[in-house]
């Protein structure tokens, strides 16, 4: 049982489990002091965050778990496509873990493409607050938590280093969608093999908010490319 394997949770689903039987001890300050806003139903943990508002189910600490919950608020047809408001607001109507909003602010998604050669179909995209630059990562529709770390690892991390934050931008993803469907319309199934060209020209382009391009905020330099060795000038 997923509760069982996480820590933080362990104890406390114990004690409310184990009914007359149950000992204080179990518990952590914390988890006593808060004890009268969970409860324990037909295999489920649910929290209420205010008396009056309706429980909601306890997602252990599984990143697979907050990722599949994360993907159905925000692809399902029902749903729409969601920005990080609009999927945090979602998510928490149903789903409770700790800091839920950053885990649903660290990046967003573009779905719906067309399967490439290597079955992707979706780009993880990530958007750094200050400078505005971008990193895509294609991946299939079955991506997992762990999956999705690698992918950050590889295309971010290794990069910068750890961010402090990253956000979700909805226009970067309809700006990606319209310049991905210009680039790749002779040749749909090789759109992933496009996506680090269309991710440097988006870097190299000014943004609006801060009137100068990705590149430059972040190596205050403009980084070279044909044009500037046909005009024999330098960055």
């Amino acid at each position: 049982m997923a509760y069982r394997d996480d820590e933080s949770l362990a104890s406390l689903v114990r004690f409310l489990a184990a009914g007359k039987e149950a000992k204080s001890e179990w518990l952590s300050p914390r988890q006593r002091s808060r004890l009268h806003r969970y409860k324990w139903q037909d295999g489920l943990l649910s929290y209420r965050v205010e008396p009056h508002e309706p429980p909601r189910v306890v997602v252990p600490n599984d990143e697979d778990l907050k990722f599949d919950n994360l993907q159905e608020a925000h692809d399902v047809p029902s749903s729409g496509i969601l920005g990080c408001e609009k999927t945090f607001l979602s998510v928490s109507q149903a789903f409770w873990w700790t800091h839920v909003y950053k885990w649903v602010d660290r990046l967003d998604f573009v779905f719906g493409l067309s399967a490439d050669d290597h079955s992707n179909t979706i780009i993880l995209v990530f958007v750094c607050r200050l400078s505005k630059m971008v990193h895509f990562a294609p991946a299939p529709d079955t991506v997992t938590g762990e999956h999705t770390a690698r992918l950050f690892v590889d295309g971010v991390f290794r990069h910068h280093g750890l961010p402090e934050t990253f956000i979700s931008d909805q226009r970067v993803n309809q700006v990606l969608e319209d310049t991905l469907r210009s680039v790749c319309a002779a040749a749909p199934r090789t759109w992933s093999e496009r996506l680090p060209v269309v991710e440097f020209a988006l870097n190299n382009a000014v943004h609006a908010s801060t009137g100068f391009t990705p590149f430059y905020l972040n190596e205050m330099r403009h980084p070279r490319v044909p044009l500037t060795l046909r005009g024999g000038t330098e960055s």
